[in-house]
């Protein structure tokens, strides 16, 4: 796998994060439209260009609703600003921790709330279907 780094093309981005997305949730086959897979992948894709829409569309190539409607929760969520992206909280290190990285795809997913309480900690929070 190419480094973030050596990837010239969006194509070449595009692979590197969905190749990314795929270690941590590898996708069933024939099922390309899973939707935490694509979620992880815009999630992955925003540490590098940022929370921006439109080129969140065109790099990973998911409809702009579907990258808009991750956009409003994650920045609902305090996750996403104008000015960037918070992840640091995936790493311990130099590894991601993966249930920092899910509980964060179902935020963007709308499935959890994520609430700053009194002692400055974060907490999820199951979204009750109506």
């Amino acid at each position: 796998m190419m480094h973030r780094r050596e990837c010239a093309t969006d194509e070449e981005k595009r692979k590197f994060i969905e190749d990314t997305a795929e270690e941590f949730y590898p996708r069933p086959k024939g099922d390309e439209d899973h939707g935490e897979y694509r979620t992880a992948v815009v999630l992955i894709a925003a540490m590098g260009v940022g929370p921006n829409v439109s080129r969140l569309t065109d790099l990973t190539g998911y409809p702009q609703e579907f990258i808009a409607a991750i956009s409003f929760n994650m920045r609902e969520a305090g996750l996403w600003a104008e000015d960037g992206v918070c992840y640091e909280h995936w790493f311990e290190g130099d590894l991601i921790r993966d249930v920092a990285l899910w509980l964060d795809v179902m935020v963007a997913q709308g499935r959890l709330v994520r609430q700053r309480h009194d002692d400055g900690k974060f907490r999820y929070k199951a979204v009750l279907p109506c």
